[in-house]
């Protein structure tokens, strides 16, 4: 017992030192994920979840509504008449991190049309998704909501997200579901946040974000090394496979299909959709786009900020030192410039 005893105050010395050490030394992010199993068989945010980002740049609050929204309040599924509904299908830019509610891109997008349109947003965006789950949540969430415009937002790490998930593959040149579900560690999350110690610990320990973050990456590469070898790389045509389609081609080919597939469930339902495709960032100056291209997809409304962001050059529009999400200033553009080409388009009428 007391050896026992000695063992335990020893881990929590050395942890105490750890925690000493990366907060003043080396801090990093601390950037809780409250995502839970919806009854759909995918992550969704945690409803009800009120939680806060931390990092040497911001600090923000994040609140989730009764129903996985992103939002100060509950939003019925019925739309009040004369409304304009634009729901939103994303990951973690588009559930808005290191933004406040107010400085996200989606609400600068309806600042800047509130005078003309009366415009609601359903932020169905959660930390995470690939455009595979995004196609499950317009299917069994987004629908319900009765959009008239859907917005999704396109990042680089969809590609490999959508590989990860195993939710759709490619046979014979067309789009399958085979699977139901992807809930990755969801449920031990689940479990462990049911303790208030634990809880308090992912909020603020900068240690425990730290040892997140590294194993996050290790199970990600781990998977990706495995699905290499394995069933889980989309299953292309034969006609594709006798001619040696890369693994880079297969990723690129189950995104397009997930697009269209998208663009189809959209106009099915008499909606509008348009692309936010986020670019990657190399420095302050220096974007590029990853969204795929293809004659397949020339018939969805994209909108690539790049050379919006080229007028501001002088300005940080990405998080250098934390999670590399949009800036108040990234998102102020991106807002405005979504907001224009939606008057533009007739998006709006």
């Amino acid at each position: 017992m007391i050896k026992l005893l000695k063992l335990t105050l020893l881990i929590a010395y050395i942890a105490v030192l750890a925690e000493v050490f990366i907060r003043f030394l080396n801090p990093v992010p601390i950037l809780p994920r409250y995502v839970s199993a919806t009854d759909y068989g995918i992550r969704g945010n945690t409803q009800n979840a009120d939680y806060q980002h931390v990092t040497e740049e911001y600090k923000i609050n994040v609140k989730i509504n009764s129903k996985g929204v992103r939002s100060d309040k509950d939003i019925r599924y019925e739309k009040s008449e004369g409304v304009i509904r634009v729901v939103t299908l994303g990951d973690s830019f588009m559930l808005g991190y290191g933004a406040q509610l107010s400085e996200t891109f989606l609400s600068q997008m309806s600042n800047s049309i509130v005078d003309k349109h009366n415009v609601e947003i359903v932020n169905l965006g959660v930390s995470g998704h690939g455009t595979a789950e995004e196609l499950i949540v317009l299917r069994e969430e987004g629908k319900k909501y009765d959009p008239d415009i859907v917005l999704l937002s396109w990042h680089g790490t969809d590609y490999a997200d959508n590989i990860r998930s195993g939710l759709f593959n490619i046979m014979n040149g067309s789009l399958i579901q085979v699977n139901d579900s992807y809930l990755p560690a969801v449920k031990l999350r689940e479990y462990l946040f049911s303790f208030k110690i634990y809880e308090f610990i992912a909020s603020n320990s900068q240690l425990y974000s730290w040892l997140r973050e590294l194993v996050s990456e290790m199970v990600k590469n781990s998977y990706e090394e495995i699905s290499s070898y394995f069933e889980f790389q989309p299953k292309i045509s034969e006609e594709d496979n006798r001619n040696n389609f890369s693994t880079e081609d297969k990723k690129n080919e189950l995104a397009i299909h997930l697009l269209l597939e998208i663009k189809k469930e959209v106009d099915d339902i008499g909606a509008k959709f348009i692309v936010l495709d986020i670019p990657r960032f190399s420095s302050k100056t220096h974007f590029r786009s990853t969204f795929p291209d293809d004659v397949r997809l020339v018939d969805i409304l994209v909108y690539n900020p790049i050379t919006d962001f080229n007028h501001y050059n002088e300005n940080i529009l990405y998080w250098e030192k934390s999670d590399g999400h949009f800036t108040p200033i990234g998102n102020q553009i991106v807002g405005k410039a979504l907001a224009d080409i939606l008057e533009k388009n007739k998006y709006l009428d």
